[in-house]
């Protein structure tokens, strides 16, 4: 048994390394977004909800408010992206996996990810401050692969040969 463990560990260790950002890839807040911004008094498309566009349409105490609102408690009921979980446990068995996301707070990604993934390690879930870590993580890392819903993010990540 302690063989086949240890055979295991290498053959991890020498798959390609993939880089994934949690939130927009793997958990959806389009319905969160949609609801607390018509709230708001705002009246948006799903297609509006991306970070890097409802950042231009909403006022930034709104947005501010917004990304507490979905990066809290909500979390934890928000959907996973369709297809994202099959997709990633499909990723776990050619990719040495990695989660790499901008928060300011881990506790609820990381419940999400127990609760829908419990299989994953929850060392291999890593937060940064600004989106401009990610790239210093993925080099750290030896990250080939990264997904992102931000283009700004993957244009960053100059290191990563598919992104």
């Amino acid at each position: 048994m302690h063989m086949a463990r240890s055979t295991r560990t290498k053959r991890i260790k020498d798959l390609p390394r993939i880089g994934i950002d949690i939130d927009g890839v793997m958990i959806d807040h389009v319905d969160a977004i949609l609801k607390k911004t018509r709230e708001m008094g705002y009246s948006f498309k799903p297609e509006q909800t991306p970070g890097e566009i409802l950042i231009k349409l909403v006022k930034p105490v709104h947005y501010e408010r917004l990304q507490r609102y979905i990066y809290g408690r909500k979390t934890l009921t928000s959907p996973p992206v369709e297809g994202a979980l099959q997709s990633f446990r499909k990723l776990l068995k050619h990719f040495d996996v990695y989660i790499i996301s901008r928060r300011k707070t881990d506790l609820f990604p990381r419940l999400w990810f127990y609760m829908n993934l419990p299989e994953f390690s929850q060392r291999k879930i890593l937060f940064v401050k600004h989106d401009a870590e990610k790239a210093i993580i993925a080099r750290k890392l030896g990250i080939s692969f990264f997904i992102d819903d931000r283009q700004s993010v993957l244009k960053a990540l100059e290191d990563v040969e598919h992104r």
